[in-house]
């Protein structure tokens, strides 16, 4: 999907781990992995985190936002 493919990209770009993005965002390590892969769609108030912490521009957070509503 878009969003695993640009989350992989923002965490290699700030040289993480997947690991060290997980401890960033306080969750599991095979949590973040599931986002990543396309598994999972992370819930709203992880969204935000990801956007924050890969300092990205917040409309993930919106696109999300308007899917579910």
């Amino acid at each position: 999907s878009i969003f695993s493919d640009n989350i992989r990209f923002l965490r290699n770009k700030r040289n993480l781990s997947q690991q060290g993005a997980a401890d960033h965002l306080g969750i599991s390590r095979v949590r973040y992995s599931k986002y990543e892969d396309g598994r999972s769609e992370p819930p709203f108030d992880v969204l935000v985190k990801i956007s924050k912490e890969m300092k990205c521009i917040f409309w993930f957070a919106k696109v999300h936002f308007l899917k579910m509503g």
